[in-house]
């Protein structure tokens, strides 16, 4: 048994952060250290078509270029980790957040259905010891979530078949360093037409249908989650709709 002990991050690029849900509120309550977020340059765009929402939501995208990253927040966990089965738990805890429900009776990692599921990001300046990588890497083996996430044409899947995150390391926005050794994301499938990703024009014009639409992308920006194609998506927007 590894005698590693670590700090948890979540990336957070969505709704997890301000949506009002009980079961939600509740976890960011209890897992979570809000008082510690900090803002991070990451690979993340509008690109995946929410019926939940009936508007696009965020996804990790690999083959954005550095001047294309967005603004996304990590916050770190209360507990430490000190093996596979501690990161496993709070991968179910944040799974259990991302349900419409706040019931995960399986305790799952990833969507049954395949619409997302939880990535793992190793800190490069504190590896990850090769028990507990390993272990995770175990814990969602045969999950067909974890071999079907799409990409567009030229980039890879957000998440390998190992349940890592194929990105980066995040940069802090303010040049500090991640508080946190290791970091949870949720990955959703995108969705990708004929080797694409939507445009800021279709990503607009649903969220004009109604205001129930728009608000994803509105209290994305006013909580300070942000993408390269803001503005552009912005300017496309009907008056009331827009984001802070």
């Amino acid at each position: 048994m590894s005698e590693w002990a670590g700090r948890v991050g979540i990336l957070i690029i969505g709704s997890l952060y301000w949506d009002k849900a009980k079961h939600r509120s509740a976890w960011r309550s209890d897992r979570l250290d809000l008082g510690r977020r900090q803002y991070v340059r990451v690979p993340i765009r509008y690109g995946r078509f929410s019926t939940t929402r009936q508007s696009y939501t965020m996804v990790f995208a690999t083959s954005l270029a550095p001047e294309e990253y967005g603004r996304a927040i990590v916050v770190p966990c209360r507990r430490r980790v000190r093996s596979a089965a501690d990161i496993v738990d709070e991968a179910v805890h944040l799974w259990t957040a991302e349900t419409p429900t706040g019931k995960n009776r399986w305790r799952r990692v990833s969507a049954k259905y395949g619409w997302g599921c939880i990535g793992l990001l190793p800190s490069p300046q504190r590896p990850l010891p090769a028990d507990l990588c390993s272990g995770w890497s175990q814990r969602i083996s045969g999950d067909p979530c974890y071999r079907s996430l799409s990409a567009a044409d030229g980039e890879d899947a957000a998440v390998n078949e190992s349940g890592l995150l194929t990105i980066a390391w995040p940069e802090s926005e303010d040049g500090s360093g991640l508080e946190v050794d290791l970091l949870l994301a949720t990955a959703t499938d995108p969705t990708i037409v004929i080797g694409r990703y939507p445009t800021p024009r279709e990503i607009a014009e649903k969220c004009n249908r109604s205001e129930r639409r728009a608000e994803y992308f509105r209290e994305n920006r006013k909580v300070g989650i942000r993408t390269f194609q803001d503005a552009n998506i912005e300017a496309r927007l009907k008056s009331g709709k827009r984001g802070a």
